[in-house]
């Protein structure tokens, strides 16, 4: 599973390589999430003072390497958030192997190595995006869910880790429902209860304080944006 981590950071700080350099521009949401992370850490709330149409997640995130960046440069901190980002990326990889190893290592192997190489997974996973949270808290969340030594550990964990995910970008609520219904079609009603609860608080909690401050236009942009 080294290999297959070496490999997968590897091929995406390749692939940012061949598309610049840490200096390039590969879109232009990655720069919105850390300068609206450097806003917000100057006294600016998203939703209220500028928008954003995805809820604060990211803030939370890239708040580290914000506070990097203002103590040498933003270059410097903004280049420490791709590779944080790759790094992400290629955990992904490693839990996709560790879920397919449940059938067989072929099955496990030729699943890594297809999102290992995948492009458009790998220009994703190659600077701050939204998607890298979503996709490694998702697998997270089922193997804590499949392999759970403490069952009902695993599922507040779980749920913490959909609720970040869905406080990162909204369309992930789409996996807490997935989970939650899978939970209870398996008659595991107490555990799909649990799952849903701790994801929805931690969605709240972690956007609690941007509601307070923006009040309707936090939904207006979170929900409203996103649907129209």
């Amino acid at each position: 599973m080294v290999s297959l981590f070496i490999f997968a950071f590897a091929t995406r700080l390749i692939s940012l390589f061949f598309a610049g350099g840490f200096d390039s521009v590969l879109g232009y949401d990655d720069g919105v999430y850390y300068s609206a992370t450097t806003a917000f850490n100057h006294g600016l709330i998203p939703y209220r003072d500028f928008v954003l149409v995805h809820p604060p997640g990211i803030l939370y995130l890239l708040t580290p390497f914000t506070w990097i960046g203002s103590l040498t440069t933003d270059a410097f901190g903004f280049y420490l958030a791709r590779v944080f980002f790759m790094l992400l990326g290629a955990i992904s990889v490693v839990l996709i192997y560790r879920l397919g190893s449940r059938w067989n290592r072929t099955t496990a192997l030729v699943a890594a190595l297809f999102y290992a190489v995948w492009m458009p997974v790998v220009r994703i996973e190659r600077t701050p995006y939204l998607e890298e949270i979503g996709i490694l808290a998702t697998l997270i969340s089922i193997i804590l869910i499949l392999e759970g030594k403490n069952p009902r550990r695993a599922l507040i964990i779980s749920g913490m880790l959909l609720g970040l995910a869905t406080s990162t970008k909204i369309w992930y609520a789409v996996s807490v429902v997935a989970l939650t219904l899978w939970l209870a079609r398996e008659k595991r009603i107490k555990d799909a209860l649990v799952l849903g609860a701790t994801s929805v608080a931690t969605f709240f909690s972690l956007t609690a304080f941007f509601i307070w401050k923006a009040g309707s236009r936090f939904f207006d942009l979170v929900l409203y944006a996103q649907i129209v």
